[in-house]
């Protein structure tokens, strides 16, 4: 979550691009991709720590970057940045919603 938000944070452009919201069946479905390959890293890197998930469908290494990626566009939507408080809850977000597969999840 904190490498995500100091990512859009830092690269206005990708800001613009993926949390700028879609206006095209087309751009909506490029979002929805790039949610899922973020997701499938997300994934990786959980099982990498020793976080197991469920096998797909559903994806919900997938579902999780969803929520995270709805609270970053929201922060970017209100303040043009992804403001800390809104890292927080994207981050609590996170963890509530993966705290079913693993009872100590880092963020």
């Amino acid at each position: 979550v904190t490498t995500g938000a100091n990512f859009y944070n830092g690269n206005p452009v990708a800001c613009i691009l993926i949390l700028g919201g879609s206006t095209t069946d087309e751009s909506y479905q490029s979002l929805e991709m790039t949610i899922d390959r973020l997701g499938k890293y997300g994934r990786a890197l959980l099982v990498s720590r020793g976080i197991q998930l469920p096998d797909p469908p559903p994806d919900v290494a997938v579902m999780a970057t969803e929520i995270v990626t709805t609270t970053y566009r929201l922060s970017y939507f209100l303040h043009g940045e992804i403001t800390e408080a809104y890292r927080a809850e994207a981050a609590y977000a996170m963890e509530a919603y993966l705290s079913r597969y693993a009872r100590e999840i880092k963020h």
